[in-house]
């Protein structure tokens, strides 16, 4: 596993230097690294089976130029069933692509941005085995497809770090589809970095 998180960064390190060079025309010279955990909070009908609970996550993305940056993150979310007896809590490993604008306001205390997400959700969840009356819990795994989208801000602290905000919308299908639907918000705090 730690093999595939290792190559899939190393994919989106090297596409985004390649992408940002010839999109841009000349060689933007940065990196953003983001730090950040938090509140996982369900939404629609997820909501009535699972509480909130927590997540945390690291990103990575190259600048294109002074407002837009793609690149990758991980995040790793927890909602615990409501009726949790014997059942293990819902969880999502989350390896995103991701693009993000900021646009640019050099006299604004703080930077706000917009952020867009594809990405592999690798799920956790509870699934009811047998017939409805003597239906027994168990784990089933699966991963799938989905998307995040948000905004935040940053709030700048020297030239190098920030203090940021980010509240993203997470949505992805389960049970290969058949309707079953698993989206939260994800609200953090975290650190940003700027390497140059």
């Amino acid at each position: 596993m730690k093999k595939i998180i290792f190559l899939v960064f190393g994919i989106i390190i090297m596409t985004a230097n390649t992408f940002a060079e010839a999109v841009s025309g000349f060689k933007v010279d940065y990196w953003v690294g983001n730090i950040k955990g938090g509140i996982a909070y369900p939404v629609d009908n997820f909501a009535n089976y699972v509480t909130p609970l927590y997540n945390f996550g690291v990103s990575v993305r190259k600048g294109l130029d002074m407002e837009l940056t793609v690149g990758g993150g991980i995040t790793y979310a927890v909602l615990p069933y409501k009726n949790s007896e014997g059942v293990n809590p819902f969880n999502a490993t989350i390896l995103d692509l991701e693009a993000a604008f900021t646009p640019y306001l050099p006299d604004f205390f703080i930077w706000p941005y917009v952020k867009f997400g594809l990405g592999v959700f690798m799920i956790k969840y509870a699934k009811l085995i047998g017939a409805a009356e003597q239906a027994q819990p168990t784990t089933s795994s699966e991963n799938t497809l989905g998307i995040m989208l948000g905004g935040g801000g940053i709030y700048p602290i020297g030239n190098q770090f920030g203090a940021n905000l980010e509240i993203l919308y997470n949505y992805c299908s389960m049970a290969g589809g058949t309707g079953d639907v698993a989206s939260f918000l994800t609200a953090d705090l975290g650190v940003v970095i700027y390497l140059k």
